[in-house]
């Protein structure tokens, strides 16, 4: 069956790692690298699913704006999403931004950002919002943000009149 939409790629591949499905078959040359369901993903912020994945970012380096990348995200055979590179900042902070699709040509967008050995992203697929975020132990996670978990927002941030008295 070929999937036709980011969102239901992502929403097949997490329902079959919800399930225990196999997600040893996946490309090992893909920049993300779905590994292992993590448990109680909603005690490390506001998310409902997550992943240990692996990273290849160096496979990135020579990556120029334009460059296609194939492929960029692989967990199961049915998942697999490329991306189009459409911006690199080299230095401290490294930076990539770029658009992801499937064969069907349906898109979405991420952002990875690596300074030393901190890792963190964000990709947006479908209708849904993940969070690519290293931790303690040198592992990192790729956990779905469930917006029902995020707090509401505050008011809004009014400049105090008197704040500028002072230069």
């Amino acid at each position: 069956m070929r999937l036709t939409h980011i969102g239901v790629c992502v929403i097949a591949f997490l329902i079959a790692a919800c399930s225990g499905g196999s997600l040893q078959g996946a490309q090992s040359a893909a920049v993300i690298q779905i590994l292992e369901p993590i448990d109680a993903p909603g005690e490390r912020g506001p998310y409902d699913l997550g992943w240990h994945v692996e990273l290849q970012l160096d496979r990135m380096s020579d990556v120029r704006p334009g460059d296609y990348i194939e492929p960029f995200m692989a967990g199961e055979a049915s998942l697999r999403l490329d991306a189009v590179l459409q911006e690199h900042e080299r230095g401290a902070p490294e930076v990539w931004r770029g658009r992801l699709h499937d064969d069907d040509g349906q898109r979405g967008s991420f952002t990875i950002t690596r300074q030393g050995s901190l890792i963190m992203g964000r990709l947006r697929a479908g209708q849904h919002v993940y969070s690519l975020e290293g931790d303690e132990e040198a592992r990192v996670g790729l956990y779905r943000i469930d917006p029902d978990k995020l707090p509401p927002p505050g008011p809004p941030m009014v400049p105090d009149e008197n704040e500028n008295d002072n230069q």
